[in-house]
């Protein structure tokens, strides 16, 4: 009976963590947060751009299919592209200022897309931090 509770004793003693145990693994906690934190960056600003340029092209395949769609015309009011769904949804946000239109706001955070009916055709200025895209059409 006495030999049980001396290995209990002991046993109980011994249970628990060191000192350098816990140092080892927060070091190695550190170092697996040190190599992820870039990676995430990495990722989600590649993820931003790629959606940044698909925004960019939605924006001029929607051009080239109403120009299609109107045997080659230019719309006469740039809310028509958005009204025959060229472009965006019905629920899509869009801004009109004139004879400027905006799209797709702050996808990704930071982006503008602005498409502007000109004297001969369209422009369209597609602007993400340092990228800018731009597209021109004229008659």
């Amino acid at each position: 009976m006495d030999v049980n509770r001396i290995i209990k004793k002991r046993w109980a003693a011994k249970c628990g963590f060191t000192l350098t145990e816990l140092l080892v693994v927060i070091a190695v906690l550190g170092i697996l947060t040190a190599i992820a934190v870039p990676t995430y960056y990495g990722v989600t600003e590649s993820s931003n751009r790629k959606l940044f340029e698909t925004n960019h092209n939605i924006i001029v395949s929607g051009i080239n299919m109403y120009m299609s769609a109107h045997n080659g015309a230019y719309p006469t009011d740039l809310e028509d592209l958005v009204r025959g769904d060229y472009i965006l949804a019905e629920e899509d946000e869009y801004d009109v200022e004139g004879n400027k239109i905006s799209f797709f706001k702050d996808q990704p955070k930071g982006a503008s897309y602005e498409l502007e009916l000109t004297n001969d055709g369209l422009e369209l200025v597609s602007t993400y931090k340092s990228q800018v895209k731009r597209y021109k059409r004229s008659s």
